[in-house]
């Protein structure tokens, strides 16, 4: 069996050709998304990083060592 019967459009430069000739478009609606993404990994990161300076005194109450 060949490779041009089981992926037919790989091979046909000309199908391709107009693909490649198009430019993307940018919506505000993918502004947005990014901009909701970016706020909810910024919100988690400072929830986590709120919790770094009590490690130090949970550990001496705690009595654990590293």
């Amino acid at each position: 069996m060949s490779d041009n019967k089981i992926y037919p459009n790989i091979f046909n430069v000309a199908d391709n050709s107009t693909l490649l000739q198009s430019t993307p478009k940018a919506y505000k609606r993918r502004w947005w998304i990014i901009f909701i993404y970016c706020s909810c990994v910024a919100t988690q990161v400072i929830f986590y990083n709120s919790f770094g300076p009590i490690t130090e005194l949970t550990g001496a109450y705690f009595g654990w060592t590293d």
